[in-house]
């Protein structure tokens, strides 16, 4: 009997041991749930956050290649535009040339016709001045004997007069014509200008396609090229005239007023051209993400400046309270976490002693 308590009473004792080491080790299960739990957390919070500063970063960069890649294709085009520009100068160049050319030979021709015609005629026109002379002298003598039907001959004689002048003068003047028209020909169909002119018209054509497979609109292309065409031949023919005026006698100085005067619109029409090159870049789609990106900074620096100083200090102290309470926090659970390490320690150094 006395054996059986002994049994019943080292039974008890196990069975609470047992029953202190199951819960022992529910309690230690429970807390390393309850770490692995928090461990967790943890790394999906950073994992959370690298996560979202990738993909920002990410965007950035696409958001950066984006607009450097729009910068470099509007480069490109800038320099196709300019290649086009400057071959369409120099074909308009070319034809003020062959019209200067043009108009040099006539003026040439024109003098040595002058010449001729002076050294051949001059007797004849001093004959037929002495015989008009005489004739009319005769004329007057008659009508002061007669003085009959004296306006009726007067009329006639200056109506022959004057048929026979307009009709030397159109005479001459489709000789003239006809003159310049072979020169013309003769210029725009033989020689290198031709052969120039036409390569330049080829180059011409094979840039504005390129143009329009980069997006620009063939009616854009036309306007701006009649325009800058426009603009040029004014140019040549005011060049042309200039030297005309230079080359004359008694006009050998040039005002300083048109120089200054060109000066002023060359500057006007480079500030017009700079103000629609920021007007396109203010109107492009990511222009908004552009400026939140450069200004964003800056502009939450700016806040602060329309703030009065009370509350510059109330602001301060909200943040220094803010960072108090934070650091206050991160010691308090730093200390939780020492203290549940403690504790889980103890708990496995009593389950290993049993």
């Amino acid at each position: 009997m006395k054996e059986m308590l002994k049994i019943l009473k080292a039974l008890r004792a196990k069975k609470e041991i047992l029953k202190a080491n199951v819960e022992y080790m529910k309690s230690k299960r429970a807390v390393q749930k309850w770490f692995t739990r928090t461990q967790v957390t943890l790394y999906m919070r950073r994992r959370n956050e690298q996560t979202i500063e990738k993909y920002q970063m990410i965007k950035k960069r696409q958001l950066w290649d984006a607009w450097r890649q729009m910068n470099h294709e509007e480069k490109n085009g800038g320099k196709l535009m300019a290649k086009m520009l400057n071959r369409m100068q120099f074909f308009d160049q070319s034809k003020a040339f062959q019209h200067w050319q043009q108009l040099t030979v006539s003026l040439k021709e024109r003098d040595g016709e002058n010449k001729t015609f002076g050294s051949s005629n001059f007797g004849a026109v001093l004959n037929r001045i002495v015989l008009r002379r005489k004739a009319l002298y005769l004329h007057q003598l008659k009508i002061r004997t007669e003085r009959r039907d004296f306006k009726s001959q007067f009329l006639r004689r200056m109506l022959v007069h004057t048929v026979e002048y307009r009709t030397r003068h159109f005479f001459w003047k489709w000789k003239h014509a006809t003159n310049c028209e072979k020169i013309a020909e003769k210029v725009n169909k033989e020689g290198d200008v031709v052969m120039r002119r036409n390569q330049l018209a080829r180059q011409a054509a094979a840039m504005k396609k390129k143009l329009v497979e980069l997006g620009y609109s063939a009616e854009d292309i036309d306007k701006h090229l009649d325009e800058k065409a426009t603009a040029q031949r004014a140019n040549m023919q005011r060049g042309i005239v200039s030297l005309f005026f230079k080359n004359s006698e008694g006009f050998n100085v040039v005002p300083k007023a048109f120089n200054q005067l060109k000066a002023y619109v060359a500057m006007r029409k480079a500030a017009k051209a700079n103000a629609l090159k920021i007007m396109n870049w203010m109107k492009h789609p990511l222009a908004a993400a552009f400026r939140k990106w450069k200004f964003d900074m800056a502009d939450n620096m700016k806040k602060l400046d329309g703030l009065s100083k009370q509350d510059l200090v109330d602001k301060i102290i909200a943040d220094e309270n803010l960072i108090g309470s934070t650091e206050s926090r991160l010691d308090r659970m730093g200390n939780s976490i020492d203290a549940l390490a403690f504790q889980r320690e103890n708990l496995f150094g009593h389950f290993v002693r049993g």
